[in-house]
């Protein structure tokens, strides 16, 4: 097995090569192979920027049906090292709100091209400072070195004069081909991604006018949601019941709890 193992892994043989140095079938070099890995004589290190819990990533994708998940301790620094390996030079790059998003920001490197950055929803009230979906979509701008599209305005309004004057922004809303969002728990249900709530069982339940990507126009993008914690338990397993997430950032303990 060690034999097999180092001509074909060290040397970079080619199992049929290996057949005829050796003597042997091919297929007996394949099932030496796979022998090999599994009582440990080939150990594989795979040196990653952040490690990732595989094992739980691959359980969530094929319960939820979920393109990818990447479980990891901490979240953020997951999302920073994956969102330039999702970013294509043709994306329009749409950003949300929150402390984890905002932590994102501070850590993801500048990056090579001109990925335009559109503010997703409107201000809201009470949030942390430096966590603002405006200030937190120029701070991405400036990492992805884009035009920077602001919605000046609050997440929730009905006044048609509101709606004419953010419709500069708001007419790129369909552009947005990738989405980065957070998952909020909600007192009255199970959670929110940008201002559209959530039940258990991931039907949308709110009813609020919002000037907000709506929920049809996150159907049609790429949807990144990075959260993590004990608190956003039953929000992120709600979260994947409305199949609106396409990729999935979050940590171990709320993994487990998504497939207890």
């Amino acid at each position: 097995m060690a034999e097999v193992a180092r001509l074909y892994y060290v040397r970079e043989l080619t199992q049929q090569q290996i057949a005829q140095r050796l003597g042997v079938s091919r297929f007996k070099v394949l099932r030496l192979l796979e022998q090999a890995r599994a009582e440990g004589v080939v150990r594989f290190e795979i040196d990653e920027p952040v490690p990732v819990l595989d094992d739980l990533s691959r359980r969530l994708e094929e319960r939820y049906g979920v393109t990818a998940v990447v479980v990891e301790r901490d979240v953020a620094r997951a999302a920073a090292n994956l969102l330039p390996r999702l970013l294509q030079d043709s994306d329009v790059l749409g950003v949300a709100w929150g402390e984890t998003l905002a932590a994102i920001a501070e850590q993801l490197p500048e990056l090579d091209g001109d990925v335009p950055v559109v503010q997703i929803c409107g201000a809201i009230e009470g949030l942390v400072a430096g966590t603002g979906p405006t200030e937190l979509a120029a701070r991405f701008a400036s990492k992805t070195g884009g035009r920077f599209h602001p919605l000046e305005a609050p997440a929730v309004a009905d006044e048609r004069a509101l709606r004419r004057a953010v419709r500069p922004t708001t007419a790129i809303f369909d552009e947005v081909s990738l989405a980065l969002v957070g998952i909020g728990a909600h007192a009255d249900a199970a959670g929110h991604m940008l201002v559209h709530v959530f039940d258990d069982e991931g039907r949308i339940v709110s009813a609020e006018r919002s000037i907000a990507l709506s929920v049809a126009q996150l159907r049609r993008t790429r949807v990144v949601a990075v959260a993590g914690g004990s608190t956003k338990h039953r929000a992120i397993v709600g979260a994947l019941r409305t199949k609106l997430v396409d990729v999935l950032v979050t940590d171990a303990g709320c993994a487990r709890f998504a497939l207890a």
